[in-house]
């Protein structure tokens, strides 16, 4: 296959996994994992690969979505959405102590549009353990990254409902 044939090839693959996104953003899960699959026919990316992990996850299915996401991360390992996407899926699973790896590796990757999104699971899974000076860090670090997302201002709320409770009361 040529330069200009794999450029085209590669541009359908995107385009069709971004139609499964779109799918998949309306509730039509049945036809955002036709769209991914018909994507990864293609050309594997690790974007169609994450983007069907996370849809299958909606149905449940996050043993599958999980190995998803370590093909995804073997095709692109720069890509931080499968890192996080996989420790999200251990958490629900009750995997813990796997998911923090997972986000930690998240924040390393080079390439993340949403940045915050590690930051924030690792903040919720350190308020789950109760390591709240942990949790307060990583809220700091999304809020750097995301001034504008409302969540890390209510999880740094709901911390601070905690660390008052903590506190021994004025007699």
């Amino acid at each position: 296959m040529n330069g200009i044939q794999a450029h085209g090839t590669s541009e359908l693959a995107n385009t069709l996994w971004r139609e499964g996104l779109e799918r998949q953003l309306d509730g039509d899960l049945d036809a955002a994992v036709g769209l991914y699959r018909a994507s990864l026919a293609v050309v594997e990316t690790a974007e169609a690969w994450t983007f069907l992990g996370w849809c299958l996850s909606f149905k449940g299915e996050l043993e599958l979505a999980v190995s998803y996401c370590r093909r995804a991360i073997d095709i692109d390992p720069q890509l931080g959405n499968p890192y996080n996407d996989l420790g999200a899926y251990l958490v629900e699973m009750g995997r813990e102590d796997e998911a923090e790896t997972w986000f930690i590796k998240a924040k390393e990757a080079l390439r993340y549009e949403t940045r915050q999104f590690p930051f924030l699971n690792l903040a919720r899974l350190y308020i789950g353990q109760g390591r709240l000076p942990q949790a307060l860090m990583e809220l700091q670090a999304a809020g750097v990254l995301a001034p504008e997302d409302d969540r890390i201002s209510e999880l740094v709320a709901y911390v601070g409902i905690l660390v008052e409770a903590r506190l021994p009361q004025a007699a």
